[in-house]
């Protein structure tokens, strides 16, 4: 898996689980399929940022040939 393609599967991840969230809740069980849903959308945000500041540091380090 590349950098990019590591990068495009966490904005993925966030952007289904923050759809998955959309849904009235019924009861207790389904808050807390919606507050999982969010934290595993905030945790994938922040890896995607990371990946991309990790991705910029690397284009700024000198290649070895």
């Amino acid at each position: 898996m590349t950098l990019d393609e590591a990068i495009l599967h966490a904005r993925e991840v966030t952007e289904r689980n923050r759809r998955a969230m959309s849904f009235e809740p019924e009861d207790n069980i389904d808050d807390d399929i919606k507050v999982n849903c969010l934290n595993c959308a905030t945790q994938h945000e922040q890896l995607a940022e990371w990946l991309e500041e990790l991705k910029m540091y690397k284009s700024l380090a000198p290649r070895e040939l």
